[in-house]
């Protein structure tokens, strides 16, 4: 087997390079990934494979090897709205818009996986459903994907997916069981109170102070113990108020985020933020609108999964797993699929400081060195024939 795989990831590495060069000239923002659907669909049939479209713009294709089981694997395709800085000749040609999150890296990978499979159907003991999903950036695909029945009777019982990440060399990957990466939830707060002439506050009910000492006070809710040694983030990045530089405004509006991985500490977060604002609403004789707004739900890795992916790297591609203790705050909307089946999402190291690619993810002069997209394949391969 692992010479096998070793063999594979040689004679396919250009091919994932040149698919995911051309992908990322398609780059397109979330919901508008039409270019890009029928270029996934038009390579998945050329492998013979027929697709289905799931919420308008995703892609799904079964492979059926005549087995019991079913493992998902899956890519998100949109791109972000954001100019690309550095000239390369695979550089976007939609303007504004750019992959820079590394979903034409996912796709890439993902096809140029099911190419292997194809070309391999005699070695698997699974069936494989490929899901192209869209709009992860933004509203999530994942979820509507799932409510139009994907997954209906195909017996899937375990799901994988990747990101790219630049903070790990190029070579490696990252497996974390357990919470790997937050609910990234929202928040909109509306003070209102009496606005007029900036001459003469004394008529006033100016909401910026006490808007201001709101958001000392949310901050400090991310210091809190909610539950024993369980992280969460409370955080106010939008303050909008007034329109001149001498009218006080009748409102000021709050906008955040907050993080954690534990439906208590979640439940528990608007429920004190809103008690924050009420108090200091009340004690000053303002009135307040409160929204918080539920996203993605925190990526949980199961534990047995993530285990079955390293033991299967590292028997058929060698020693290039690397752990770590902390999950991210950053979200993911794969979360729904590890909602639903077993599942782990690992990071595949793009980076490589010799070559200058160390930008971050949503960053203008995003990269990738693209010699870690071939092991990407491999860790797909050694998963399915692997583990299976």
């Amino acid at each position: 087997m692992k010479e096998f795989i070793k063999s594979v990831m040689k004679k396919e590495k250009q091919e994932v390079i040149r698919l995911r060069r051309e992908l990322h000239k398609r780059a397109e923002l979330s919901c508008e990934e039409y270019k890009t659907a029928e270029f996934v669909e038009e390579y998945l049939h050329g492998l013979g494979l027929s697709t289905k479209r799931a919420f308008n713009t995703g892609v799904v294709s079964y492979l059926d090897a005549g087995k019991e089981k079913t493992v998902l694997l899956r890519a998100d395709m949109d791109a972000l709205p954001m100019v690309e800085l550095h000239d390369v000749e695979y550089k976007s040609q939609t303007e504004g818009v750019m992959h820079a999150c590394g979903h034409d890296a996912h796709m890439a990978v993902l096809l140029c996986s099911a190419k292997v499979f194809v070309e391999n159907l005699d070695k698997l003991n699974v069936n494989i459903l490929f899901v192209f999903q869209p709009a992860e950036e933004t509203d999530g695909g994942a979820e509507p994907m799932l409510r139009e029945g994907i997954l209906d009777g195909l017996n899937v019982v375990e799901a994988t997916g990747l990101h790219v990440m630049n903070d790990v060399p190029v070579g490696k990957i990252m497996i974390k069981p357990g919470a790997l990466m937050s609910s990234p939830d929202d928040f909109v707060i509306k003070i209102t109170g009496r606005g007029g002439h900036g001459s003469a506050p004394e008529k006033c009910l100016d909401p910026i102070p006490v808007a201001a000492s709101i958001i000392d006070d949310l901050n400090a809710i991310s210091r809190q113990v909610i539950i024993e040694g369980e992280r969460q983030v409370v955080q106010v990045c939008m303050f909008n108020a007034g329109t001149s530089c001498n009218i006080i405004p009748d409102v000021a509006e709050l906008r955040g985020t907050t993080r954690s991985f534990v439906d208590g500490v979640r439940l528990e977060i608007p429920k004190l933020m809103e008690a924050v604002v009420k108090n200091a609403c009340d004690r000053e004789g303002f009135t307040y609108e409160f929204q918080f707004n539920f996203r993605y739900p925190p990526l949980i890795n199961d534990a047995g999964v993530a285990a079955k992916m390293k033991n299967a790297v590292d028997e058929n591609i060698g020693d290039i797993v690397l752990t770590w203790e902390n999950p991210v705050m950053t979200g993911e909307d794969f979360a729904y699929f590890a909602k639903e089946i077993p599942a782990n999402f690992f990071f595949l190291g793009t980076g490589n400081e010799e070559k200058g690619i160390t930008a971050p993810l949503h960053n203008s002069q995003f990269d990738i060195d693209e010699d870690g997209l071939i092991v990407g394949v491999g860790v797909y391969i050694s998963y399915i024939l692997g583990a299976f």
